[in-house]
């Protein structure tokens, strides 16, 4: 029980750090947006029928 405290601030920290990585605009889900529109384009490229 005397942990307790100590697991709910680190929780709280790891919470904090997982917004502030995602949200970031040079974060993580930045990256993931970029990555799945570079990925749609190059598929939209690949399937045209002008290639």
């Amino acid at each position: 029980m005397e942990k307790l405290p100590l697991i709910v601030v680190v929780s709280i920290i790891a919470i904090g750090i997982c917004f502030w990585v995602f949200n970031n605009p040079n974060g993580v889900g930045k990256g993931i947006e970029n990555g799945g529109t570079n990925v749609k384009l190059r598929i939209e490229q690949a399937t045209s029928p002008e290639n």
